[in-house]
């Protein structure tokens, strides 16, 4: 999950599935929490290529990781940080994180199947609307 603070900043979150259960119920999109208690690591080896958001650190929820709801509205429910298509053209950003952009959805493509890990890929054609 990606989490984002009052200043926008964001950072990557996991849950270990031998936590899902006891969290799952706990954290919704959207409501505002103050976390203790979490693992911080350092995004490198191979935590690099899967990046959701370019950040030194990841963190990890642990057991005892205490996950409190908070009652103020200070966190903008969104951290976009939209790149030009000219940028992603040109490569000028980086392709190991999610990027934002706003643009048409002009086409996609049949779901196929990757050669090396069987993933299922789609192409889409996005139309530049800025």
């Amino acid at each position: 999950m990606i989490l984002l603070d009052d200043q926008s900043n964001v950072i990557q979150a996991t849950i270990r599935k031998a936590l899902i259960r006891k969290f799952q119920k706990t954290i919704e999109q959207g409501n505002e929490y103050n976390f203790t208690n979490m693992e911080v690591a350092e995004n490198t080896g191979s935590d690099v290529n899967r990046m959701s958001v370019y950040h030194k650190h990841r963190l990890y929820f642990s057991f005892i990781t205490r996950v409190d709801h908070q009652r103020t509205q200070s966190i903008l429910h969104h951290g976009f940080r939209f790149s030009k298509f000219q940028d992603i053209l040109d490569k000028n950003v980086s392709d190991r994180h999610y990027l934002d952009v706003i643009g048409e959805l002009t086409g996609c493509s049949k779901v196929t199947l990757s050669k090396n890990k069987g993933e299922k890929l789609r192409t889409v054609e996005l139309t530049d609307l800025t």
